[in-house]
């Protein structure tokens, strides 16, 4: 069955409608194109309808929805985000910016800076301190 078919029976069996609205029709078909995981869509309208009492659910629009179905989205990215544990996207993540500050700097952005004050030798006054290492 189609993405867009399966949601269509779904909700029409949650709602209790018969049809679908032009506008639940349009939701489906953007949630679909932008590349909502199905099972996410299908959660975030079934919690979305059960916060609301039965006798409503076939006047609610479906597009008011998509705030629980984007959060579910960001849950669902971060459970299944490509099986690293978090060192490993955090040293991913930091090769990365490595690289594109280094295309923007023009060259070695990590040069060490030999001066006093960058190394914790003198305050703002220019008092010398301590260095703190």
């Amino acid at each position: 069955m189609s993405y867009y078919r399966e949601l269509k029976d779904f909700i029409l069996q949650i709602k209790g409608d018969f049809f679908l609205s032009p506008r639940d029709r349009w939701f489906l078909k953007f949630l679909e194109e932008e590349g909502y995981p199905l099972e996410v869509v299908k959660e975030g309208i079934r919690k979305f309808f059960l916060f609301h009492p039965p006798n409503r659910t076939s006047k609610l629009p479906l597009f008011m929805s998509f705030e629980q179905i984007r959060k579910l989205k960001r849950f669902y990215i971060k459970k299944t985000s490509q099986g690293l544990d978090w060192k490993e996207r955090f040293f991913k993540k930091l090769r990365l910016a490595e690289e594109i500050l280094g295309k923007a700097c023009g060259g070695d952005f990590r040069k060490k800076d030999t001066s006093r004050n960058a190394r914790g030798y003198a305050n703002r006054r220019g008092n010398p301190t301590k260095p703190f290492f």
